[in-house]
């Protein structure tokens, strides 16, 4: 599966902190449940890092599932229970990124030739 942009993941550690969580929840999503990386381990940190040291701005209905790992000061999502909002949007992203990957293949298919 190919990663979310190095411009995209700068405009999230960036923008709204509120917009970490589920960016996270999906990350930890298709990690832990499905084997499959959204960003890279590095990116990964560098989100949860940000998610804890921003804390108490961040206002998320799904903020309360990160909530014991706060305490912990651990970054693992493996124990979640995952909202189906994020399920779905993590196959959306899934499939967008994929998508993407294969029009790039194709593209270099076409340069190939000519």
């Amino acid at each position: 599966m190919r990663m979310i942009k190095e411009t995209t993941f700068e405009k999230l550690m960036t923008g709204n902190p509120n917009a970490c969580i589920p960016w996270a929840l999906m990350a930890c999503f298709l990690y832990y449940k499905r084997d499959e990386s959204l960003m890279s381990d590095s990116q990964f940190d560098q989100l949860m890092h940000r998610i804890f040291k921003e804390w108490k701005k961040i206002k998320h209905p799904h903020k309360k599932l990160f909530a014991e790992n706060k305490k912990t000061n651990t970054t693992t999502g493996f124990d979640i229970e995952y909202p189906w909002i994020t399920q779905g949007a993590a196959f959306n992203i899934k499939k967008k990124l994929s998508y993407v990957k294969q029009k790039q293949k194709r593209l270099n298919k076409s340069r190939v030739k000519t």
